[in-house]
């Protein structure tokens, strides 16, 4: 058991983490999604790549309250982290839940 504090749990994870694949060639992933990440012609308009709002010094947020998106639009939460992406089964919230009715691989068109 860990303790912090007032604050304690147990040091195993009641849930083990999904083991992630064994990749034949990760460093060709890895300059692959890198060159994705970086792409502004997979937003909407062609002016954003992920890199602008998920900051690699910023644990990949921007650190902000709220998300500036397309056109300087204001969004109703922050940008999230991408720190564990990899563990995450449904990627983009929409309308305040989470879920794969709700997960679509589409451009960014939202702040």
């Amino acid at each position: 058991m860990l303790c912090i504090s007032s604050l304690s749990w147990p040091a195993e994870r009641a849930v083990p983490l999904p083991a992630l694949p064994i990749l034949p060639r990760p460093e060709e992933l890895v300059r692959l999604g890198r060159m994705l990440f970086e792409d502004k012609r997979l937003s909407a308009d062609g002016t954003m790549s992920c890199a602008k709002c998920h900051v690699a010094k910023r644990a990949f947020t921007d650190g902000q309250p709220r998300a500036v998106g397309l056109k300087g639009q204001v969004g109703t939460r922050n940008t999230p982290s991408l720190l564990n992406i990899a563990y995450e089964k449904d990627l983009f919230w929409t309308e305040g839940s989470r879920g794969s009715k709700n997960k679509s691989a589409h451009r960014s068109s939202t702040p």
